[in-house]
């Protein structure tokens, strides 16, 4: 839960040296959130070590855009998170379904998601959730 604690858009907007706004830290979030999914998409790139295996970092933006209520702190900077996962999606979705049909990578479940019974393994329920909740967002 760390990792969900200390990353995300919304700690562009309290940058003392170059604060951002809530729209340029969005599409500050989403760039990055692309460049990673490109990465993750293209083959070349897996074949070089440091660059290999992004997909794992998909599991992170997708549950805290979509997995959160809004009276939580990651719910409810909701809009802020949610074209990032879109991008993912759009990208890399062969390369995350095949990560969730896979199923070895976790992630700490959101409220919302938890509330569906679901649990911290990234799998195929996990990923028609996501799917779900950016459809309900208009993506």
């Amino acid at each position: 839960m760390a990792d969900v604690l200390t990353t995300g858009p919304e700690l562009w907007t309290h940058s003392i040296r170059n604060p951002a706004t809530p729209e340029v830290a969005t599409s500050k979030w989403k760039d990055f959130n692309t460049l990673l999914a490109l990465t993750a998409h293209n083959p070349d790139a897996q074949t070089t070590p440091a660059l290999a295996d992004h997909t794992r970092l998909s599991r992170v933006t997708l549950a805290m855009a979509l997995e959160y209520s809004p009276g939580t702190r990651l719910g409810k900077n909701t809009a802020m998170h949610v074209p990032a996962a879109a991008q993912w999606l759009l990208i890399a979705g062969k390369e995350i379904e095949e990560m969730c049909e896979v199923g070895m990578e976790s992630m700490n479940a959101g409220d919302l998601w938890a509330e569906r019974g679901g649990g911290d393994v990234c799998d195929v329920a996990r990923l028609q959730f996501w799917k779900e909740r950016l459809r309900d967002f208009g993506y």
